[in-house]
């Protein structure tokens, strides 16, 4: 009896997501070494609009993929869904963060817990406090929440004075940890219906428990700790204090900022630049401090959506060599860059027409795999029409013969012609490239004995309409002139702006290039009005 199926779906705000889950599905979250996805018949929509239907998505582990598509399609969808868990069937414990434009999404397990007070001070570090390489280092919140409990678990235990120090300490500790597992049963649950859905919620009910338990003992009063609960406390701390140094040794903490200075300077950025304030940043350097964020860290699956934008070539270059030397680690990028692209692509994603496929290769060998195949098939549909066609002249040439004669054995061949025309109209080879056998690569019930000769489509060019004549302006002369303009920020020393001369004229086309921190964004502020707070 074949297994029971259903769809699973996950509806939040605007964005629908279904899937396909067998009966004998393993739950996601108890999977714990399982670092691959694999989701069949993925369904997208978002806002009523089908982005995919009955998709497969399948990321391997440590491979590298582009995904690719026409603006529109769905690309950054996909990825935002994937990284925020509403893809079902995605393992909980997979470690995975996206990088969209300036902002840094961890996924699955690891979002932020808003009501953890712990979360709260991770997250009020990791903005604008401190230098670029301390934003960098802040920006790993799994690191920076193992520092934070090994140090209060230090300190408690080195308090000599209060010996209920390590008590509060390891309880508050504790309560954190069930908070988060407590908000990670309540994802769960509220995202599976049916057996699994019980299940789920029982779960929910038992972390219900655990938190209210572990709240209940934080609140006792000191009088009421034993001697004996000092002493099982304390061992639980040490305990604990052991697995979060382990952790931080897996981690690599120890090389931290080795690491971070090496993204940072390999993404342009000076020895001075890296320990200046991160809120002295432009917006395009700030761009490349989010990129290095991402690269810092180290995830299962890694989601880069344009990640070359801001970056000027040697950046680029060697984003392309670290990307490269990712091979722990499922790299997913979104990019316009066709270069990149092709450096950074173990195998291709591509979306279209509301599915994905796949190809191992990169773009420019999957295109050059795409116009040959165009080619042989086109070429092979064309022989086809053509025999087809002569065959059919020889049957009606036939069958008016026999009418004409009367002959019953020439009626019978016509049939027998017919039959054969349809039996061998189709795709002329086999699975392996060789000739056709019915057997090995037609098997199984089909309506004709081959498949039909589907040749490639192309996507069509993209046309935009551009008016040959700007409507007629209400004043002649320059749309905007500066002359001598210079322009400090608050609380900087360095101008920004020294002595810029401007004009620009109706119907111009006019590009400002430089390098990223030199004021292009600030100048084009100041001529259009827009206050700029350095960002």
């Amino acid at each position: 009896m074949a297994p029971l199926k259903k769809q699973q779906s996950e509806i939040i705000g605007h964005l629908v997501v279904t899937a396909q889950q067998s009966r004998f599905h393993v739950d996601a979250s108890d999977t714990s070494t399982l670092k691959e996805i694999d989701v069949k018949d993925l369904t997208l929509t978002v806002g009523g609009r089908d982005l995919l239907t009955h998709a497969n998505l399948i990321l391997r582990e440590n491979k590298h993929y582009v995904l690719v598509g026409r603006n529109g399609t769905g690309k950054s969808s996909l990825l935002r869904a994937l990284a925020e868990g509403r893809i079902p069937g995605v393992a909980w414990n997979l470690h995975m963060l996206l990088l969209k434009s300036l902002q840094l999404l961890l996924g699955q397990t690891n979002l932020v817990n808003s009501n953890s007070s712990l979360d709260e001070k991770l997250v009020e570090l990791s903005f604008d406090d401190g230098t670029v390489l301390e934003h960098v280092m802040r920006s790993d919140a799994n690191r920076e929440r193992a520092i934070v409990e090994a140090k209060h678990l230090s300190e408690a235990l080195e308090n000599s004075r209060d010996p209920l120090a390590i008590v509060r300490a390891i309880r508050n500790l504790k309560h954190e940890r069930l908070q988060r597992k407590h908000d990670e049963r309540s994802r769960i649950a509220s995202r599976r219906s049916g057996a699994r859905g019980a299940k789920a919620r029982k779960q929910l009910i038992a972390a219900d428990e655990e938190v209210a338990a572990s709240a209940q003992l934080l609140e006792q009063p000191s009088s009421e700790i034993d001697p004996v609960t000092i002493q099982n406390e304390t061992r639980a701390a040490v305990d604990t204090l052991t697995e979060i140094q382990s952790a931080l040794d897996v981690m690599d903490s120890a090389t931290a900022e080795v690491r971070a200075r090496t993204v940072l300077q390999g993404l342009g950025f000076s020895v001075e630049a890296i320990s200046r304030p991160f809120t002295t940043l432009s917006g395009g350097w700030r761009t490349r401090c989010s990129l290095a964020c991402a690269l810092f860290q180290k995830v299962d699956v890694l989601l880069l959506d344009e990640c070359t934008n801001f970056l000027d070539l040697p950046a680029i270059i060697w984003l392309e060599k670290f990307v490269q030397s990712l091979t722990d680690t499922t790299v997913v990028v979104i990019t316009h860059d066709r270069d990149f692209a092709d450096a950074v692509a173990e195998e291709l994603i591509v979306l279209r027409e509301q599915g994905l496929e796949y190809f191992k290769g990169n773009l420019s060998a999957y295109e050059h795999e795409r116009r040959s195949q165009t080619k042989y098939l086109t070429r092979m549909q064309a022989a086809q029409d053509k025999k087809t066609k002569h065959m059919e002249s020889s049957i009606a040439s036939a069958l008016s013969s026999a009418k004409r004669t009367g002959d019953d054995k020439k009626l019978k061949q016509v049939a027998s012609r017919r039959k054969k025309i349809e039996e061998r109209t189709g795709l002329e080879v086999g699975l392996k490239g060789g000739r056709f056998k019915l057997n090995r690569d037609l098997m199984g019930y089909h309506a004709t004995r081959r498949d039909a000769i589907e040749i490639p489509t192309m996507d069509p060019l993209v046309k935009i309409s551009i008016p040959s004549t700007p409507p007629a302006l209400r004043f002649p002369g320059a749309l905007t002139s500066l002359e001598k303009v210079s322009f400090t920020y608050p609380k900087t020393k360095t101008p920004t702006l020294v002595d810029v001369d401007l004009v620009v004229y109706p119907g111009e086309r006019v590009g400002i290039a430089g390098l990223n921190g030199s004021g292009k964004s600030t100048l084009v502020g100041l001529v259009v009005g827009v206050e700029d707070s350095g960002g």
